[in-house]
């Protein structure tokens, strides 16, 4: 790939602050001598505060120095034109990484335009700098369409116009960082405090210059080079990026989301726990089948072993069970007889002197609910629909085709029509009875 050719724009963004405070929300506050680290938070705030105003959050980093998001331009700008904080001498910068953002545009109509002259012609749309991706096929390197674009804003246009030509712009979702030295995901080289660790086979205390041992990948321990795409690790780091990348999150909320659609294993669906008296897993029991989950049917663990080494599970077909048949009923409030309500439903200071919160809450609810009884017809209770354990996608497929079917013929009542739904409803029938075996 080809390096990143900067815009003057980029190279002076400290000169024109009217400029960079309409784009630039993150900003890094920093005092001689580290004096942050020696301040307390509430001295802190109050120069924050004094300074520009209460910014929208405040993270202070490894440095020392603080991590500032503000509101806005105007505040913003405040920042940047300090020089005090609490009598100390102040120096503000814009964050290179949270104040931009990467998307990449694919058009071979710019194959014929070099770098800077795509900076120089999308400058007015916030692009700062611009890089052409490369391939190398053998030892030819290959220029591609596609550039990735640099803007000087957080948010991502949709698309970008050069010249004459209309372009869509996607996310630019980078390679997962990978340190050469240890082979872990997550820093580079440069910062890295582990163990030099071979690349191809994946062993501690040599580099892959010269080995000639079989591939062995210290992520996944399969047979293939640590530094090869195909490794699942690889795939997840990539996924994490991406999600970061198009959700703006951290990596590590990034990572928490794809640790959360992993599914869990087995064991972890089943926890294991040892009966204290016979020493046995006792939640073996709560597996349910599948067939019985569709039934939906209530579960009680009996507390009696029966001679067994686990405790049974009573469980209880609620399908046939005439209470749940009907919903319950509901009060008529346009049919209530309100001045009775009123003079039923008297609640006078008695009921609540001399008697505890929990008490005088029910003897209010209790008269309310009495006076609702007597004064407010209730409605006939509806019957309510009937589970059926055995229908399913392919049931709900069929039922809507029939549905459809029979619409079409209501609409054009022709014989072609006609025998779209017979076939339809025959259909439909055939496969619920299939699903009833």
């Amino acid at each position: 790939m080809g390096s990143f050719v900067k815009s003057p724009t980029e190279q002076h963004l400290n000169i024109d602050i009217d400029k960079v405070s309409q784009t630039a929300r993150f900003l890094i506050l920093s005092l001689p001598d580290n004096q942050l680290s020696k301040l307390s938070p509430f001295a802190i705030e109050k120069g924050l505060h004094a300074t520009g105003g209460s910014p929208k959050s405040v993270k202070r980093l490894r440095s020392g120095d603080l991590l500032i998001e503000t509101a806005s331009a105007i505040q913003t700008k405040s920042f940047l034109l300090a020089k005090k904080f609490l009598d100390y001498q102040l120096s503000v910068t814009v964050h290179k990484a949270l104040n931009s953002c990467r998307g990449v545009v694919s058009d071979k109509e710019l194959m014929m335009a070099s770098e800077s002259e795509i900076i120089e012609g999308l400058s007015t749309q916030g692009v700062i700098a611009a890089r052409r991706i490369n391939i190398r096929r053998g030892n030819d390197i290959i220029p591609t369409k596609h550039v990735i674009l640099t803007f000087s804003s957080s948010k991502l246009p949709s698309n970008i116009t050069a010249g004459y030509i209309r372009s869509p712009v996607k996310p630019y979702i980078p390679n997962p960082l990978r340190c050469f030295n240890c082979q872990r995901f997550g820093h580079s080289k440069v910062a890295c405090r582990g163990q030099l660790t071979c690349s191809n086979c994946g062993i501690a205390g040599h580099s892959a210059n010269g080995c000639q041992a079989d591939p062995h990948c210290f992520h996944c321990k399969q047979d293939h080079s640590s530094d090869s795409k195909d490794c699942p690790q690889w795939k997840t780091e990539k996924k994490i990026q991406e999600i970061k990348i198009k959700q703006n999150i951290t990596y590590a909320e990034a990572k928490k989301l794809i640790s959360q659609e992993k599914k869990p294993s087995y064991s972890q669906a089943v926890k294991s726990s040892l009966s204290q008296n016979t020493q046995t897993d006792e939640n073996i029991t709560k597996v349910i089948v599948p067939p019985l989950t569709k039934l939906k049917p209530s579960k009680v663990i009996d507390d009696n072993l029966h001679n067994s080494d686990h405790f049974p599970l009573i469980i209880s077909d609620n399908r046939h069970n005439s209470a749940n048949h009907y919903y319950s009923p509901k009060y008529v409030y346009n049919a209530a007889d309100w001045q009775k309500f009123s003079s039923l439903a008297d609640i006078t200071s008695a009921i609540i002197d001399n008697h505890t919160v929990d008490e005088a809450l029910e003897n209010i609810i209790s008269i309310i609910k009495t006076a609702a009884d007597a004064s407010i017809p209730l409605a006939k209770g509806t019957r309510r629909r009937q589970y059926k354990p055995w229908w399913n996608d392919l049931c709900q497929q069929a039922y809507k085709a029939q549905q459809k079917a029979w619409n079409t013929f209501r609409r054009y009542p022709t014989t072609a029509n006609l025998i779209k739904f017979k076939k339809s409803k025959a259909d439909s029938r055939r496969i619920q009875r299939q699903s009833q075996l």
